[in-house]
């Protein structure tokens, strides 16, 4: 399986409530590219979630007890590469041309309904 690996961008703080906490990039592997993903790596997939809206999450989360939509949130950080290719499957998904980077939905929330 190739991959396309996208580098992380957040501010100085760096949330271990975040899955990719302590990371410098992600490997996406629903993008083509040059990388296999390697069993250490930060593993994601771009999803559009709302019109004219992708977001990144956790492989790991997908097809889990987790639905990423209710139970992820972006904390605060965002991935982005230069690789055409990330732009030409945004531009797939979303129809219109894309340049900028990805909020990652790489934080739980509590579901304090379920909690209590």
């Amino acid at each position: 399986m190739m991959a396309l690996h996208l580098d992380i961008y957040r501010s100085d703080w760096n949330d271990s409530a975040n899955i990719f906490h302590g990371r410098e990039y992600i490997t996406v592997v629903n993008i083509p590219g040059p990388s296999e993903p390697q069993p250490n790596d930060a593993v994601a997939l771009l999803e559009q979630h709302a019109p004219g809206a992708c977001r990144l999450v956790p492989a790991e989360l997908i097809g889990s007890e987790w639905k990423p939509l209710e139970g992820m949130t972006n904390g605060g950080t965002y991935a982005a590469t230069s690789d055409s290719r990330f732009n030409e499957t945004m531009r797939e998904l979303l129809g219109s041309n894309f340049y900028g980077a990805v909020a990652v939905h790489d934080r739980l929330h509590w579901n304090f309904e379920a909690a209590n």
